[in-house]
This record gives C-alpha cells, sequence and structure tokens, in this order.
C-alpha cells in the first residue's frame, strides 16, 4: 500500500519563504530535511525510513529519489547537507542498522562513513559532523 505523506519544505516565491505541502508517493515516513542556502535557490535534502533519500536542487519543485545500495529498510533518521554534493544520512535501529553514510557527488555514490561497529547502538542522537570527517 502507498502512503501518501506529506512534507512540508521551504521553498522561494516571489522572494517571499513560504511553507508548501507536498505529497511524496513514497512508502515512507520522512524525518530528516536539510536545507541550504545554494544563492540563487535551495538545495533541499530528506531522508526516511525504506532507505529514503530525495534530493531536490531547485527550491523543492523536483525531487530526485537516492538510493544507497543495501540500505532499503534503513531507517534514516536524519539528513545533514552542506551543499548540493556533500551529505550525511544517519540510521537508527537493532544491530547493524546504525549507520552514517557519506555522498560527495550529490548522491550518486554513497559510502559508509562509520559502520555499526564503531558506532555500538544507539539511538536518535547525530555525531558531531564536519563536512569531511564524521565522528562520535
Amino acid at each position: 500500500m502507498w502512503l501518501l505523506l506529506a512534507i512540508l519544505l521551504f521553498a522561494s516565491h516571489d522572494s517571499a519563504p513560504f511553507w508548501s505541502v507536498q505529497t511524496s508517493g513514497l512508502d515512507t515516513n520522512l524525518r530528516g530535511v536539510s536545507v541550504k542556502n545554494a544563492g540563487s535557490h535551495y538545495m533541499i535534502w530528506a531522508s526516511g525510513s525504506n532507505g529514503v533519500i530525495l534530493r531536490s536542487s531547485d527550491d523543492g519543485q523536483h525531487w530526485k529519489q537516492l538510493s544507497v545500495q543495501g540500505a532499503g529498510d534503513l531507517d534514516f533518521r536524519d539528513v545533514e547537507a552542506f551543499d548540493g554534493n556533500v551529505a550525511y544520512v544517519m540510521s537508527s535501529g537493532e544491530g547493524d542498522k546504525s549507520r552514517i553514510y557519506k555522498t560527495a557527488d550529490g548522491g550518486a555514490h554513497w559510502t559508509c562513513s562509520i559502520p555499526t561497529s564503531a558506532l555500538g547502538s544507539f539511538s536518535i542522537r547525530w555525531p558531531a559532523i564536519r563536512k569531511r570527517t564524521a565522528w562520535r
């Protein structure tokens, strides 16, 4: 069953910021959002359950669904973006389901920046993040 979930996203219209409701059309609960000002527009990243990661490079008008290989069952609780290319997503769950992944190419490729073995078990807590390094 496809759940129609509405997400609120910040967008710019006529130079005045506003919120607009959008339907994702995905079977997911979106939990994380990160917005970065890219000059004339906003870069928006969103993350959620079932391994969902979304990215918009045009103020939320159009969205691209990204995927981390082998992570379709992860619950991405948060996303922290630095620009249109560099972002981290954090999953939380039992056992090996707690991980942090990084992309440096806009989500085309993801690497496991911090595996479960380095994290131990954690709930909803985000380690210190810098553009090039994530650590606990």
